[in-house]
């Protein structure tokens, strides 16, 4: 057999180190010209066919890259980058079983490859093996402790794994090295953020933006703190200016939405607030694959319009005041909500179809258009003045009324209770109180605390403080029917920012709101009262976390309610 004379090989060799100048230079053409002449020779010299490779992979042409490098693996499988490549190619095509497979066969080859750890992290990580991917990790800085890329990973995933103190420590030593790194800055400043180290955090997000002014996402992150803080008029800024550079992107206009409605700003906020269908997250929880036109308002008579809840439940409950509007512009309205709420809508004036949201995404047939439900505000180009606030427009079933009537009977200023919502809720940390609290209204004069709390929370009336009586009928509430059944039968509901504050409030029922410092827009800035219910007092923290002067100025107002209920029932015996 003939083999490559020794004077061939070392022209070959030579051949292909100006070959990687070049590449290295920048100059795929002339890389590329030479590696084909080494081919043409030498079918056989593997660093031509993977450094031919490279540069289609530079080039866009990921198919030949793929095939030119695993050709170069094939013929010499033990040459761990080769692998490497060829596994950060497959990544970058989102192949990533493939890319994982090729970072193992680098870390066979050579246990010590650090970076091999971090891209097999990478790649593991896509998968969604957040273990796997930090005992990668792990290894990568045992190696090289100074590795900032493996350290940012490190901070991400305890970040994904709920973590925050451990995120926070990785993003801070990450920082000591390279203190303008801006990814860093502002993981970290997300992190502080999820711990309610709110001053901590927009020093973070600040740093970020005098390193790098146009960050649109330090600028919404950083809005969103100054709004939890009360700063409106800087938040707004911060949106608009993320807007400014941004202009497609959802989010910022989505929460500037938020801003303008809490101030009152209605018709402008109405059309941010549309923002929200761009939202990937949104669109995934809420929209519907519709193949027919949004409905804008326009009569549509002879045809039937497809109307589907989203968000919570409290916002179906305020908003599909607006179904009976809707009604009056057309013909068929089909009402798609969550099986929970279906009793509460049955005969509702405006839905000709009832119907539960689908588990299986399948949708009506026979829809002509249709609309999400939080956009009929927009339509209707709702204004403070132009809110349609009639009340009641919700009502509840005479026979569990009577039934909770006879339960409840007897003498007494009956005060419904609710201390805590859903725990799902992003922002029930905030929003949410301790039975505890109630303690400031318990024993006053002929007053009865009756509990409506339901989940986890309901459990607090285990632990009353001494001298403190709740009667809890929450568990006993199969669905909201008999929720409105017993909220019948009260003098007054007294509630943090949940669906049964809603209820209260579309039934015409006396309904105190408990708000936490930052709270949701429909509740408007420094009002006692609310637009969109008229029966409703509102009660708020001048203060984040000061629940207890709330309770306070409750307890003041409860004394003369009850005060006044005795000095009526005493008039008209």
């Amino acid at each position: 057999m003939m083999t490559k004379s020794d004077a061939e090989n070392h022209e070959t060799d030579d051949m292909f180190k100006k070959a990687l100048e070049q590449y290295k230079a920048g100059e795929l053409r002339e890389t590329e010209k030479i590696c084909k002449n080494i081919y043409c020779t030498d079918p056989g010299y593997s660093p031509a066919l993977h450094l031919l490779g490279m540069v289609a992979y530079q080039k866009g042409r990921y198919d030949v890259a793929a095939n030119l490098m695993g050709a170069a693996v094939q013929i010499r499988p033990d040459i761990a980058f080769y692998h490497k490549d060829l596994g950060n190619l497959s990544l970058s095509q989102n192949r990533i079983d493939e890319a994982i497979l090729c970072f193992r066969n680098v870390l066979r080859l050579d246990p010590n490859f650090v970076e091999a750890y971090y891209l097999l992290s990478v790649a593991l990580i896509k998968k969604d093996l957040l273990d796997e991917a930090l005992q990668s990790l792990l290894i990568a800085l045992k190696l090289k402790p100074d590795y900032t890329d493996a350290l940012y990973q490190v901070g991400f995933i305890f970040g994904e794994q709920n973590k925050p103190d451990e995120a926070i420590s990785c993003f801070e030593k990450l920082i000591e090295m390279e203190p303008a790194r801006t990814e860093a800055l502002f993981a970290l400043g997300a992190a502080l953020g999820s711990m309610d180290r709110e001053d901590e955090a927009i020093d973070c997000y600040r740093k970020v933006l005098r390193i790098a002014p146009g960050h649109v996402y330090a600028l919404n992150n950083l809005g969103l703190l100054l709004k939890e803080q009360g700063e409106i008029a800087q938040a707004m800024d911060m949106y608009q200016k993320a807007i400014e550079i941004s202009p497609d992107l959802a989010g910022p206009h989505w929460n500037l939405s938020h801003v303008l409605l809490l101030t009152g700003c209605l018709e402008a906020g109405w059309k941010e607030f549309e923002w929200r269908l761009e939202k990937p997250d949104w669109r995934m929880a809420n929209l519907r694959p519709c193949k027919v036109p949004l409905w804008t308002g326009e009569s549509f008579s002879g045809k039937t319009l497809y109307i589907h809840d989203e968000q919570g439940l409290g916002d179906t409950i305020q908003f599909v005041r607006y179904l009976p509007m809707v009604k009056a512009r057309g013909g068929n309205i089909i009402f798609e909500t969550q099986e929970t709420m279906i009793g509460l809508f049955k005969n509702f004036l405006g839905i000709d179809r009832l119907i539960p949201c689908s588990t299986d995404g399948v949708l009506p047939t026979d829809m002509d258009l249709y609309a999400p439900l939080l956009s009929l505000p927009t339509i209707f180009n709702t204004s403070l003045d132009t809110i349609p606030d009639t009340v009641p427009y919700l009502h509840a079933d005479a026979d569990k009324a009577g039934c909770w009537k006879k339960r409840l009977a007897g003498d007494g200023f009956k005060v419904g209770i609710v201390w805590a919502g859903g725990p799902k809720n992003p922002n029930d940390r905030n929003r949410s109180c301790r039975l505890r609290h109630f303690a400031a209204i318990s024993g006053i004069g002929t007053v009865r605390l009756i509990g409506i709390q339901k989940g986890e929370a309901a459990e607090q009336v285990r632990d009353l403080p001494p001298g403190m009586a709740v009667i809890n009928y929450g568990p006993e509430l199969e669905d909201f029917t008999d929720t409105m059944g017993l909220i019948e039968n009260l003098d007054l509901i007294i509630a943090v920012d949940t669906a049964v504050a809603h209820l209260a409030g579309a039934m015409g029922k006396p309904v105190w709101l408990v708000l936490t410092f930052a709270h949701h827009w429909p509740w408007l800035l420094n009002r006692t009262d609310s637009p969109w219910y008229p029966t409703m007092r509102i009660y708020r923290q001048k203060k984040k976390g000061d629940w207890a002067s709330v309770f306070q100025e409750i307890k003041t107002g409860l004394n003369k309610a009850a005060a006044q209920r005795v000095s009526t029932c005493a008039a008209n015996p």
